[in-house]
């Protein structure tokens, strides 16, 4: 893993980056850098300055980035934003540096827009599928890897329609609390054994937490609707009216297992079954309508 020192000076003339609105950012502040290498190749750089967190993360910290560093050495991860150094000043750690991804934007951002249609949604989050699937293939010393906080905005869309993750940061290989978006805010997990919690609330990353949230988004997109809030008798009434529009069984399984004790599966697998023609109908407004005229 390769290390850069960095002055008080330094720091302070660095330009800040700014983040789309919807994104949180509690731990650390992003500032553009740029580097020119030993072939004078300029690179430009986001240089993560974290606030002062304790020494259990920011060790979790430095063992997931030198593990994905090491393992980009022996095979391809070029949708992984790996960060790349570590930085430090007179006092040690204070960050990382990782390659700036220009002209892209947000997952989040383009599930949210209205003049992008839910079949063009759906293939990008097949593709973020895809890339779960491969990270869930990593171990390290024989520890299995986790995103642990997986999301829409920790995933990069550039104008090719090619996606990557950043935020690798607070990946896992150990199994240690962390904050997650979607186990924090859903209210239905206190009945299945595969999501467990400490004292505080916080849950324990692993591979069945990382797929609640993958399909929780794929499942939001196609219900237009937050569907990691619904209560589960209708999160399951919900699921029997896509069967009767003609979804999958396969596919309406991998959601089902979500709020069961059985392990979680990736939806990705089964989107190919998805006929478009019934996307529209597949809104979450539409079965509540279909459960008044009841």
């Amino acid at each position: 893993m390769k290390k850069i020192t960095f002055s008080s000076n330094d720091t302070s003339q660095l330009s800040k980056f700014a983040v789309s609105d919807d994104v949180t950012n509690s731990e650390s502040e992003l500032y553009r850098f740029t580097m020119v290498d030993g072939a004078r190749q300029r690179k430009d750089y986001l240089f993560k300055k974290l606030y002062n967190l304790g020494t259990e993360i920011l060790s979790n910290k430095i063992f997931s980035i030198t593990a994905l560093n090491k393992l980009s050495m022996q095979g391809d991860l070029k949708e992984f934003v790996i960060p790349e150094y570590l930085v430090y000043d007179d006092g040690g750690l204070i960050g990382f540096l990782l390659l700036e991804q220009k002209n892209t934007t947000t997952l989040g951002t383009v599930l949210k827009g209205a003049g992008v249609s839910k079949s063009v949604k759906l293939s990008l989050l097949k593709r973020v599928g895809d890339i779960v699937e491969k990270a869930h293939s990593f171990e390290y010393e024989g520890l299995p890897f986790c995103f642990g906080d997986l999301h829409e905005n920790n995933f990069l869309v550039n104008s090719d329609g090619d996606i990557s993750v950043v935020d690798l940061d607070s990946s896992t290989f150990h199994n240690m609390a962390l904050p997650s978006y979607y186990l924090i805010d859903n209210p239905n997990l206190d009945d299945f054994s595969k999501y467990e919690f400490n004292v505080f609330g916080i849950p324990f990353p692993n591979r069945d937490t990382d797929l609640l949230c993958y399909n929780m988004m794929l499942l939001s997109t196609i219900a237009e609707e937050n569907m990691n809030v619904i209560s589960v008798p209708e999160y399951f009434g919900y699921l029997d009216y896509l069967s009767t529009l003609g979804f999958s069984e396969n596919f309406l399984d991998s959601f089902k297992r979500v709020y069961s004790n059985h392990k979680n599966e990736n939806a990705s697998s089964f989107l190919e079954s998805v006929p478009d023609e019934i996307l529209e109908r597949a809104a979450f407004r539409f079965y509540r309508e279909n459960i008044r005229s009841k």
